[in-house]
């Protein structure tokens, strides 16, 4: 139980920091760069955590005995392995405060690239665990009784509808795209390019020593936004989740 908690913990804490990362200037550059480097340290520790789960997943993964689920579930977070990889390499690359290297054609792209994805497959993440989260909100919102059916009704369709508005008026779709189109230079292009636009662009950067606005309006603002973009794509693992257990069960009753 006490495990439990710990993973519980450091799963809301690294969702929380992550997504505070794609807005650059909500909390500086110097946080972007420097707690970027600490997030990679606590990606590590939560695979030392999971490290038994990691070892007989491995060694099992190609066994009829280990569910789809769990075997989704391993790819996701070896997906998540090789984006924080990238992300960091090509972080240390393109740093304006903590190092200073030329870095090379490409690099930006694959950050952005990388960074979409790690969104996306964090809230495939989440979904893939639903289950261990519902157990912790039963138990947390349980005084509420049957109302928290209702809540938790109006607080979803509420997250689904704010993470839909905020993919679509975010970067996160074209950062995906990025890869795909012919000619794209990093620190051109739309407002949404990266280098000008919102989220992580690093264009023209900050100048060191120059004063940030921080304001808590801000920061809830990143939060909500890219927070339910984790959780849209959450729902839809969940939905997609529980549709194929239906027709898996549909099938097995035909089948009897």
């Amino acid at each position: 139980m006490k495990k439990n908690l710990q993973r519980l913990v450091l799963d809301v804490f690294m969702l929380l920091a992550i997504a505070l990362f794609f807005k650059k200037n909500v909390l500086t550059l110097s946080y972007h760069e420097i707690a970027g480097l600490a997030i990679i340290l606590l990606f590590v520790l939560h695979l030392i955590i999971n490290r038994k789960w990691i070892v007989t997943v491995t060694k099992k993964f190609f066994d009829k005995s280990v569910k789809t689920r769990t075997k989704v579930g391993f790819v996701v977070d070896f997906l998540l392995l090789v984006c924080f990889i990238i992300i960091l390499v090509t972080g240390i690359m393109i740093s304006k405060i903590v190092f200073h290297f030329e870095a090379p054609n490409g690099a930006k792209l694959l950050h952005f690239m990388c960074s979409a994805l790690v969104l996306i497959l964090m809230g495939v993440h989440l979904g893939l665990h639903w289950p261990f989260f519902k157990n912790y909100l039963k138990k947390g919102f349980g005084f509420l009784g049957k109302a928290k059916n209702i809540i938790g009704v109006i607080i979803l369709i509420a997250v689904v509808g704010f993470g839909g508005y905020s993919l679509y008026n975010s970067s996160v779709l074209r950062w995906l795209s990025l890869p795909f189109q012919v000619g794209t230079a990093p620190g051109q292009g739309s407002d949404h390019a990266p280098g000008q636009g919102q989220g992580l662009g690093n264009g023209s950067g900050q100048a060191r020593g120059q004063q940030v606005s921080i304001t808590f309006s801000s920061i809830v603002s990143t939060l909500l936004s890219y927070l339910t973009i984790m959780l849209l794509f959450a729902t839809l693992t969940v939905l997609i989740d529980k549709a194929i257990v239906y027709l898996c069960s549909k099938k097995r009753v035909k089948l009897e």
